[in-house]
């Protein structure tokens, strides 16, 4: 099981499976259960920042948050994610100075856990454009502010060097935000026009990838040519920004959803079960263990949010759900429930034993850290 078509079919053909066993393969979204609880509160914090209260950031590197006041005429520019090179955040800083030196009003708004060495690297771009336009808020886990967020940007900007799936693509356009997004595997399969898409326009402008200006990463990169292009069409375009979003929230809501994906799941296992073992599925309840194969980072919670998703639809048709985790290799782990609250483990067996007790049994099967390019190896392939 893949999360893309595009992740399925480069899958088989690096893993050299035989045409004859493709049948074997599926591609499944993920899908997210992100929405604001209380639209009133979203609308009352999105007006608050345009008012003297303003949004509490960290300005570039400094040390202290300020409430930073926003003119009608600022083009925020929104990033949601960890702090990490492959994020493409250090282009995203490069595009951002380049379209404030042709005088476009752009402020870059950065979501997540960055330290203030991190916001010096970042802002140190362009000190000039840095220390006054690049914003950085910390971590938002309460879900109303996040999405109020998401609603106060004109653009999220997501340049990432490689990803299997994106969920923050869908949020923001859950709240009404068009999406610049790396055209690569996943991301390119769910937002931008492809077969997997059986031709729906793409809600969300594709950026080309040639080899990193940032790193020493020889085929993972983002243009900055084409990711300034892409901000720049969107905010200078509202027409065209309107219309991409109205669309692309109407294709999350429907297709990215976290029901969806786990009713997907269940129609899988059931056919699995009926084809392998026919008289079991005939029982009031029924056994099912699950491999995940995934590296996950203290900062990184998609692959317990997608366990907890599936663990709903698989109870709710009478599964007993076992689940293996193959490189599972951070002592940390910040799990999300399905009703949008944090819990967080100092290490693996914490994280384990609240599981199990949530009725959800893990076994852990440790292995060294692959790079998912690395993966594709053959002698990773066995």
């Amino acid at each position: 099981v893949t999360l893309t078509d595009n992740a399925r079919i480069e899958s088989l053909k690096h893993l050299l499976i035989p045409p004859e066993q493709h049948y074997k393969s599926v591609a499944i979204n993920n899908g997210t259960s992100f929405r604001p609880e209380n639209q009133n509160e979203v609308d009352r914090l999105v007006y608050s920042y345009h008012q003297d209260q303003g949004l509490q950031c960290y300005r570039g590197g400094n040390s202290e948050k300020e409430a930073v006041p926003f003119e009608p005429e600022d083009k925020k520019i929104i990033f949601v994610g960890r702090y990490s090179p492959d994020k493409g955040l250090f282009e995203l800083a490069e595009s951002l100075k380049r379209l404030y030196h042709e005088g476009q009003p752009v402020k870059g708004i950065f979501v997540g856990n960055f330290s203030e060495e991190a916001r010096k690297k970042i802002a140190a771009i362009d000190p000039e454009y840095g220390k006054e336009y690049l914003l950085f808020t910390g971590r938002i886990d309460d879900v109303d502010k996040l999405a109020s967020v998401y609603a106060f940007g004109n653009v999220t900007a997501i340049p990432s060097h490689h990803e299997s799936f994106n969920l923050v693509a869908a949020e923001s356009l859950i709240m009404g935000t068009p999406v610049a997004i790396t055209n690569f595997s996943g991301m390119g399969d769910a937002y931008i026009e492809t077969p997997a898409r059986k031709g729906l326009k793409p809600i969300a402008l594709p950026v080309d990838k040639p080899r990193s200006e940032f790193t020493d990463q020889k085929y993972f990169g983002v243009s900055i040519d084409s990711l300034t292009d892409q901000i720049r069409t969107l905010i200078t375009q509202p027409e065209l920004a309107v219309e991409l979003a109205e669309r692309g929230r109407e294709y999350a809501l429907s297709h990215l959803n976290s029901t969806r994906m786990g009713l997907e799941y269940v129609s899988l296992f059931e056919k699995l079960l009926d084809d392998k073992e026919p008289t079991t599925t005939s029982s009031s309840s029924k056994k099912i263990r699950l491999a995940f194969f995934c590296t996950t980072t203290e900062n990184t919670h998609g692959v317990p949010v997608v366990m907890n998703n599936i663990a709903q639809q698989l109870d709710c048709n009478n599964y007993e759900v076992s689940y293996i985790i193959t490189d599972f290799d951070t002592p940390k782990v910040t799990f999300t429930d399905s009703h949008g609250k944090e819990h967080q483990f100092e290490d693996r067996k914490s994280f384990v034993n609240f599981m199990k007790m949530e009725g959800i049994e893990i076994d852990v099967l440790h292995s060294h850290s692959w790079h998912c390019s690395d993966f594709y190896k053959p002698e990773c392939a066995e």
